[in-house]
């Protein structure tokens, strides 16, 4: 866990089986592209675009899906 982190539940019903797999292929593809963590400002920017291009559509739908099954409390 980074110093980003949210409260969060599995909603009601949710599939365990399906919540451990979508932390897991958030955290992968999150961790395969440097474009949202890397702090060498000598990475090309084509190395950063690549690995957008390639890993961004399932950081997406794994938070979309993710989203989907779990509770975001409310606070201020």
């Amino acid at each position: 866990m980074g110093i980003d982190w949210e409260v969060m539940f599995p909603r009601p019903g949710a599939d365990r089986v399906e919540l451990d797999r979508l932390i897991r292929e958030q955290a992968a593809a999150f961790q395969a592209m440097p474009y949202h963590w890397d702090s060498d400002f000598m990475t090309p920017d084509e190395v950063l675009d690549r690995t957008n291009r390639e890993h961004g559509p399932l950081l997406g739908r794994s938070c979309r899906e993710l989203s989907a099954i779990l509770e975001f409390p409310e606070y201020d």
